[in-house]
């Protein structure tokens, strides 16, 4: 456990930031191992003679590093989660051949389910109609995924749906074929090219209730566009991480995909906030 002492180079900062680092040290060292309790704020004013506020102050420097999460009545422990690796490329070579879930692939070896939320048809908000065309009515559908008993990740896909003969059959969780994808397939729009763009920000109160973030936890959001041929948009995915529960990973190839010109402007106007809408889960 930290001694109370900080090293030379950082007696010129705050106390709180002196006992922030030691606390940090303490846990990156593994002194205070992944689910134990950090020390409490007595046992730090006592430690640093220090104030309670300064101690209070010192832990939540933690709190929204990512480090520690609260528990409420109980106190701060340090995180006890692996990290999910979302390996972009593999993951959609398994969409592709059908082996698996890309969900199954990214929660490889780990307990993990996938929530329905909801599912309708309707026009998609406007920052997803521009893709689809204006009045383009879409299949909506909302899913949670958890690993290890935790929440992890909330999606929300779009699919024009023009291109179902019976797009209402995708309003429920369970659809004819198993999986959307198959679907498509069947009915000839083969996926050939993804892409992907992501950016972080902090969570809304209703993201954050959604996924059970402490207080002071990013998130990762990432869209996803999924083309057949001739550029045909048949998939836009809007997706949510706890940014401090996942890894992304890409194969990086020197032979790149010609990106659609209606995705250009994504890139061109470089990143300007978050890519979802500001209350991810607004009525659609």
């Amino acid at each position: 456990m930290p001694t109370g002492t900080s090293p030379a180079g950082s007696r010129g900062l705050p106390l709180y930031r002196r006992i922030a680092n030691d606390l940090r040290r303490a846990v990156n060292d593994k002194v205070i191992k992944p689910g134990e309790a950090l020390d409490g704020e007595n046992v730090l004013q006592e430690k640093y003679k220090c104030s309670k506020f300064t101690a209070r102050r010192a832990i939540r420097v933690l709190i929204d590093e990512g480090l520690v999460e609260p528990r409420r009545g109980s106190g701060t422990y340090v995180r006890n989660f692996p990290l999910v690796v979302r390996h972009g490329q593999e993951r959609l070579q398994e969409d592709a051949q059908g082996n698996m879930s890309i969900f199954d692939h990214d929660a490889m070896g780990r307990e993990h389910e996938v929530g329905w939320i909801s599912g309708s048809i309707d026009i998609p908000p406007k920052d997803v109609e521009k893709f689809f065309g204006e009045n383009v009515q879409a299949v909506i559908r909302k899913r949670l995924y958890r690993v290890d008993g935790r929440n992890v990740h909330l999606a929300i896909t779009y699919l024009p749906a023009y291109l179902f003969p019976e797009p209402k059959l995708l309003e429920q969780e369970r659809v004819p074929g198993g999986s959307v994808w198959s679907m498509l397939s069947h009915l000839g729009h083969n996926p050939v090219k993804k892409f992907e763009f992501s950016s972080s920000r902090m969570p809304t109160q209703e993201e954050a209730a959604a996924l059970g973030l402490p207080q002071g936890t990013p998130v990762s959001v990432l869209r996803r566009f999924t083309f057949a041929a001739d550029e045909v948009l048949i998939d836009l995915t809007d997706s949510l991480y706890d940014a401090t529960r996942w890894i992304f990973a890409y194969d990086v190839s020197k032979s790149a995909i010609p990106m659609p010109e209606k995705l250009r402007e994504l890139c061109d106007n470089g990143p300007r906030g978050s890519l979802l809408p500001e209350k991810f889960f607004e009525r659609t």
